[in-house]
C-alpha cells in the first residue's frame, strides 16, 4: 500500500471509532470532553479527508456512509444508500460497505431489501458477528424468529463479551417472547457496559 492509502485508511478507522463512540459511548466522549455533534463532525471530516487520499478505496466512503446514517432521518438514509453502493462498485465484495448499505435500506422500510444484501455477506463467509446480528433484527421484523435466535445465538459464539451484542439478544428473544434468555442478557449487557447501559437503552429497561 502506498503512504496516502495508509494515511487514508487510518483516518477511517478513526472516524469509525468516533461513530462507535458517539452513538453507544457517549459517556466516553464525555471523559475525552468532546460532545456527540463535535464527534460526528470529526468523523465526517475524517471521512472525507480519508476519501481525497485515496479515493479509489472504499473504506472513506464507508464511514461517511456510517456517518450519515447517524442523523436518523429517510433522506439520510437515502444518501447513505447512494454512498455505501459507491463504496461496493470500487470493491463489489467489502464487507462493511454491504452492511452500511443494508442498514441505510433498513432505515427506509426496505427491511426485504436490506436481508438480502446481509445475506450475501454471509453467504461470502462473514467471520465477524455484526452481519449476523444485524440479520437477526432484521429477520424478527420479517416473521422469521427461529431464524433470528439461530442468528444472534452464533453472533454471540463470535464475541461473548460484546455487551452492545447481549443488548441485541435480549431484543431479538424479547421479540420471540423467551424474556427469561432476554433478561439474562440484559443482565450480561449491564455487567459489560456499566455506566455506558443508561445512555444506550434509558433509565425503563434498567430498572
Amino acid at each position: 500500500m502506498t503512504p496516502r492509502e495508509i494515511e487514508s485508511l487510518a483516518r477511517a478507522t478513526l472516524g469509525n471509532a468516533l461513530i462507535q463512540l458517539a452513538v453507544h459511548f457517549p459517556d466516553e466522549l464525555d471523559v475525552l470532553g468532546v460532545d456527540v455533534p463535535r464527534a460526528l463532525t470529526q468523523a465526517i471530516q475524517l471521512a472525507e479527508e480519508a476519501i481525497a487520499l485515496a479515493p479509489h478505496l472504499p473504506d472513506g466512503h464507508t464511514t461517511l456512509a456510517r456517518v450519515i446514517l447517524c442523523h436518523d432521518d429517510e433522506e439520510a438514509a437515502r444518501d447513505a444508500e447512494s454512498v455505501a453502493r459507491h463504496a461496493l462498485e470500487l470493491v463489489e465484495d467489502h464487507d462493511p460497505a454491504a452492511v452500511a448499505l443494508a442498514t441505510a435500506l433498513d432505515a427506509q422500510g426496505r427491511t426485504g431489501d436490506a436481508h438480502d444484501e446481509v445475506e450475501r455477506v454471509i453467504q461470502r463467509g462473514s467471520g465477524h458477528p455484526a452481519p449476523f446480528a444485524l440479520r437477526a433484527r432484521l429477520r424478527l421484523t420479517l416473521g422469521n424468529v427461529e431464524g433470528a435466535v439461530r442468528d444472534i445465538e452464533r453472533a454471540l459464539v463470535m464475541a461473548p463479551e460484546d455487551g452492545l451484542l447481549r443488548l441485541d439478544a435480549a431484543r431479538v428473544l424479547a421479540g420471540a417472547g423467551d424474556n427469561v434468555r432476554a433478561e439474562e442478557h440484559r443482565e450480561r449487557a449491564r455487567e459489560l457496559l456499566g455506566t455506558s447501559m443508561r445512555a444506550l437503552v434509558g433509565d425503563q429497561e434498567i430498572a
